[in-house]
């Protein structure tokens, strides 16, 4: 993305949403889609969610196929970070944990996060190593993926009560396609 077109969609975000969610939200967000390399106006829905995400609240988001539902779980953890890190405050450890019934889906969607530059990766697929970081806050992966069959995994149950300080919220794809849990 060019400085030029950089400059207008912060202007843009700035503009349309300063009034409704305040500066200190809207410069993390700006700062966000910048670095995640989004270059369009994100939709008032999403940013409600992620605002009130933010404010510690329970988000139920029921909107149609293809108006950008991901974009809430996945701006999120940054925006959290942003809001979070101050002079003397680097916290850079927020993760959001996905569950989605298709592996699939959770391949596709890796796979686009990882175009943009979004760490994640499939909760079962950690190694030791990775699962200390984490618990550190010294990684890079903001979006941990699972399917919900994972849960009956004491290896994986184990694995989020250790990173329980740094999940800062719990997001459920594609709920339809669970026939049982």
């Amino acid at each position: 993305m060019s400085k030029e077109s950089s400059d207008t969609l912060a202007a843009l975000i700035e503009n349309k949403f300063l009034h409704i969610f305040g500066r200190e939200f809207v410069e993390a967000v700006k700062f966000v889609m910048e670095m995640c390399k989004y270059n369009f106006l994100p939709k008032f829905e999403q940013l409600q969610a992620i605002y009130y995400l933010c404010r510690g609240k329970d988000v139920f988001v029921h909107l149609r196929t293809g108006f950008g539902k991901s974009l809430i779980y996945t701006l999120f953890p940054y925006v959290c970070d942003a809001l979070r890190s101050s002079p003397n405050n680097d916290c850079r450890s927020s993760i959001v944990v996905l569950i989605s019934p298709l592996i699939s889906l959770m391949d596709d969607q890796m796979a686009k996060m990882a175009e943009r530059g979004i760490h994640s990766v499939k909760l079962t697929d950690l190694k030791d190593r990775q699962v200390e970081d984490l618990r550190r806050g010294k990684s890079n992966i903001k979006i941990a993926l699972l399917s919900p069959e994972a849960f009956t995994s004491l290896t994986v149950r184990e694995t989020l009560r250790e990173l329980k300080e740094h999940i800062v919220c719990v997001a459920i794809d594609e709920a339809h396609c669970v026939l049982q849990w």
